[in-house]
């Protein structure tokens, strides 16, 4: 039976299916997208919702999904930080590495001495530290320090610290502050920083509701199965030594473990990949 030139296929079995896999998965259909498959199996045969079918099959395609990249809106709303009951509850941590080293050199003691006197004397000492995934933060020194002091260490998930971006943001904003004022003489910056701390505090803040113009909702629960981008191309077993550009871009499907929060995730990764298993 005909379509004008082309060939109906009927429904029964997987000949339909195999049909779309020849013109999307071989060298000469290169693995391309709904509307080229699509293109290339309606040239010459035909069947009712042939494009749902098409659709259906490019979008579930392995491969595809490990090896193209994302182009869609970032998955998952940004999530602030909870605003703290009281004053220095909460406080992020974070590190500037590359400055040049001061003439005048900085005397922490006298800071932490004042950090004591004016700020742990009237509202105690801070509940929750947010910081980064920095190994000075999760050696067991730290960690067991925290947990003497009553401190809640909040660590950005792995290899996404946009959960810290807070600190991220203001260490970019600091950067450039400084730059503008110190060119000429950069071993001065520190002269610099509270003014710069005092600049930028007063500056206006835009967060959520702009950040959540380009990122679209999306929710896990325990047992689904997803996609992992690779943070490292030698973290991908079938990549190792191969150039990372030609290399796999997402492993899986992984199973989710459990929801630790909003957008952060555990998940059952590769035993070879030695990384935290908690990811956004």
């Amino acid at each position: 039976m005909t379509k004008g030139n082309r060939l109906y296929v009927s429904k029964g079995g997987d000949l339909r299916k195999s049909l779309i896999s020849k013109c999307h998965v071989t060298l000469w259909a290169g693995h391309q997208g709904e509307e080229c498959t699509y293109a290339l199996v309606q040239r010459a045969y035909y069947w009712p919702q042939m494009w749902d079918d098409v659709e259906m099959y490019v979008r579930t395609c392995l491969i595809c999904q490990q090896d193209k990249a994302d182009h869609q809106k970032k998955a998952d709303l940004l999530q602030p930080l909870p605003i703290p009951k009281r004053p220095w509850e909460s406080i992020s941590m974070d590190y500037i590495f590359g400055l040049p080293k001061p003439r005048k050199q900085l005397l922490w003691k006298g800071r932490l001495i004042s950090l004591f006197k004016h700020i742990v004397k009237y509202w105690g000492l801070p509940k929750d530290i947010v910081s980064d995934r920095d190994s000075r933060f999760t050696v067991i020194f730290w960690i067991e320090l925290f947990k003497i002091l009553g401190f809640k260490l909040s660590m950005s998930s792995s290899y996404h610290p946009q959960s810290d971006g807070q600190t991220e943001r203001f260490n970019s904003m600091l950067e450039e502050y400084l730059r503008h004022f110190v060119r000429v003489s950069p071993k001065e910056w520190n002269q610099n920083v509270d003014i710069a701390r005092s600049c930028l505090e007063k500056a206006q803040k835009r967060m959520k509701k702009y950040a959540d113009q380009n990122r679209r909702f999306i929710e896990f629960n325990a047992g689904n199965l997803v996609m992992v981008k690779v943070p490292d191309p030698r973290l991908s077993k079938s990549s190792r030594g191969r150039d990372p550009r030609l290399t796999q871009k997402y492993v899986g499907p992984l199973p989710i473990i459990k929801r630790i929060r909003t957008v952060a995730y555990k998940i059952k990764l590769p035993p070879w990949w030695k990384i935290h298993n908690v990811a956004s």
